[in-house]
């Protein structure tokens, strides 16, 4: 059950549909298999699944982290935009009222 909950895990994460096997020993990796060497998920071990996981969540915080950076820079360069476009109209507002003087 641990190892269908890391597979459904890791599915999960990667948008993809799951499948729900019954695995006993942590370290086999052929138990419900017919062909092996494919690379799916059933064929890793209960330790490969987890290290696969944790490469996957790494992965996705790391995915997550760049595109807040990425956010966060658009966000500042929207704000020095409107403060230059604060001091223009000020200074612009400025030399009307010393033409009007």
């Amino acid at each position: 059950m641990k190892r269908d909950k890391l597979i459904a895990e890791i599915r999960m994460i990667n948008k993809k549909l799951v499948s729900k096997y019954n695995v006993f020993d942590k370290s086999s990796t052929s138990y419900f298999l017919l062909e092996v060497g494919f690379g799916l998920l059933e064929e890793m071990s209960l330790l490969d699944l987890q290290a696969k996981l944790t490469e996957v969540k790494a992965e996705k915080k790391k995915i997550q982290t760049l595109k807040r950076a990425q956010i966060q820079g658009e966000k500042q360069s929207r704000l020095h935009m409107l403060d230059e476009k604060i001091s223009f109209i000020q200074s612009v507002r400025e030399e009307q009222k010393k033409s009007r003087a």
